[in-house]
């Protein structure tokens, strides 16, 4: 017999990040990865308002994207930060984030992308008021101007994305293939494309003139189609010992799987998968890392941007031929100097229960 748990979706499963995507995307996805039930009827609630009030703005935005020119990236090539989760990649994004001259992503680029450049006053104003001070898998400070990784926004766009295995964690192994590896779902490639390239046109649209800084984990298996997209992109790895984050990730996939799951709470996964998936990951980056040309990529150790973060940026401008500008020199001095150095090493909180919002 069914419980009324099982009916009656918890009042957070309103506040999914899910909600950020068009109201017809959400529905895609839900049946895409599962069945619409009972308990996702909040979630498509809060879509379904919200779509309805930023429907011009969705249409305003798609038309502002489409004057941007398919090869805006040869004039000004996006930088992509890569390297498996937990190995250092959002302290690295938010130091090269601290040069002007850059432009990524913010949490609401990422939680509404449709219309990522307008309404950004409101959309502040409502996240600011619900968000936690911190990310739910650690204690990193997390604000409505942070800086993001763009898979939220491949995902509220409707394409297909590493969060299904948060959101969807009974199909792991499905969503997985599908994401990083393009296998199992024959317009899974196009989807994930057409998606990308659309929202980095709309980030064209809200920064223009700015070079696109993106980092991405998940984007460490799909280097041939980033090279596809934007055939002049500058890439850089961070490198850390897989004992230091295999345990991490554990950490942060448990707890993504808690908070964000839409499926009910998954059984946990061992530290052997996670160890294979590692593998996995870090050998196709290593595969793929020949592809790219040696002027335009640069590696960097975690424990060397932690002990000299300026020096190692400057390092990373040096090996891409870019300019450090005294300017971006002082900016991210001071980043570090006020909260980069305050967080590192991270200061993981003890495990403990986290709220399953969704069934």
């Amino acid at each position: 017999m069914r419980t009324l748990r099982t009916l009656v979706p918890p009042p957070r499963s309103t506040l999914h990040p899910l909600a950020g995507a068009e109201y017809e995307t959400v529905k895609r996805v839900l049946r895409r990865n599962d069945r619409i039930r009972a308990a996702h009827f909040g979630l498509l609630a809060v879509s379904w308002v919200a779509t309805r009030f930023r429907r011009p703005f969705i249409e305003k935005a798609t038309a502002a994207a489409a004057e941007v020119p398919d090869d805006w990236h040869r004039t000004t090539p996006p930088i992509f930060v890569l390297g498996f989760w937990r190995s250092g990649t959002t302290l690295l994004h938010e130091l090269l984030a601290a040069d002007p001259d850059l432009a990524g992503p913010s949490l609401i680029d990422v939680l509404f992308p449709a219309d990522a450049p307008y309404l950004a006053r409101y959309k502040r104003r409502f996240v600011g008021g619900i968000l936690p001070p911190t990310r739910v898998t650690d204690l990193v400070e997390v604000s409505p101007r942070s800086i993001q990784e763009e898979e939220l926004a491949i995902s509220n766009l409707g394409g297909p994305s590493f969060f299904a295995v948060t959101y969807f964690p009974r199909r792991y192994d499905e969503a997985v293939e599908e994401a990083m590896f393009f296998d199992g779902a024959p317009e899974a490639r196009a989807e994930w494309r057409a998606a990308h390239g659309h929202f980095m046109k709309l980030l064209n649209v809200k920064y223009p003139g700015r070079r696109l800084l993106l980092k991405n984990p998940a984007n460490c298996t799909r280097i041939p189609e980033l090279l596809a997209l934007y055939p002049d992109a500058y890439f850089v790895r961070t490198e850390r010992a897989a004992e230091e984050v295999i345990p991490s990730f554990m950490r942060m996939q448990r707890l993504g799987d808690g908070a964000f799951s839409l499926q009910g709470r998954p059984r946990p996964r061992d530290r052997a998968a996670a160890e294979r998936f590692h593998a996995r990951v870090t050998g196709r980056l290593e595969e793929d890392w020949a592809l790219i040309s040696p002027d335009r990529r640069a590696t960097v150790r975690y424990e060397d941007v932690i002990e000299s973060p300026v020096q190692t940026v400057a390092g990373i401008y040096r090996d891409l031929g870019l300019e450090f500008t005294p300017t971006a020199k002082k900016r991210v001095r001071a980043y570090w100097n006020r909260k980069g150095k305050a967080r590192t090493p991270q200061r993981i909180p003890p495990d403990e229960d986290v709220p399953v919002v969704g069934v």
